[in-house]
């Protein structure tokens, strides 16, 4: 799914820094409800749990399809793969995602997203805790994200199927051979 209204220590600042904005969200999650459906802006206040500190600030515009899967924070490290489930209605959002990992040769670690998002009309304000714990109490593998979320329908957006020309089956047809 398109992007959604979701510690400064060693990688989570690297990530945070270096992936920079990510258009979907890992699979899982919650089907978008109809009532979400259009090209929303929304800027992102990421701050460092542990200490308050805003750390980034990050505005996107994204396309939010009915059906699309919500899934996990677009800001946390691109490399993750995430699991996730939760629910979704008209006016409401909550997503928990998780995922668990190596983190050097003897130490791993436990990564967990949780969003909860409001809609009202044609705005939206999301609140997402993003979070890696290691069982060794490495700072590379330790940090803490809260991003607060505000979002702002901007259009329909184009959510209908797209119709495929002869030039594109040719490139598709040619990259096969």
């Amino acid at each position: 799914m398109r992007r959604f209204l979701l510690t400064l220590g060693g990688l989570g600042l690297a990530a945070m820094t270096l992936a920079g904005p990510r258009l979907s969200y890992a699979g899982g999650g919650a089907p978008v409800p109809p009532e979400w459906v259009g090209i929303w802006t929304s800027v992102d206040s990421i701050y460092d749990c542990t200490t308050g500190a805003l750390a980034k600030v990050v505005e996107r515009t994204d396309t939010l399809c009915a059906g699309q899967e919500i899934g996990d924070d677009p800001n946390a490290p691109p490399h993750l793969s995430t699991t996730c489930s939760g629910s979704a209605d008209a006016g409401h959002i909550q997503v928990h995602c998780g995922a668990s990992g190596l983190c050097g040769e003897a130490c791993t670690f436990d990564y967990t997203s949780d969003l909860d998002e409001t809609r009202t009309g044609d705005t939206a304000f999301g609140e997402r805790t993003t979070k890696s714990v290691s069982s060794c109490g490495s700072t590379i593998c330790e940090w803490c994200l809260f991003t607060r979320t505000h979002s702002t329908r901007v259009g329909p957006g184009p959510c209908g199927p797209v119709p495929a020309t002869p030039a594109t089956w040719g490139k598709l047809k040619a990259g096969y051979r």
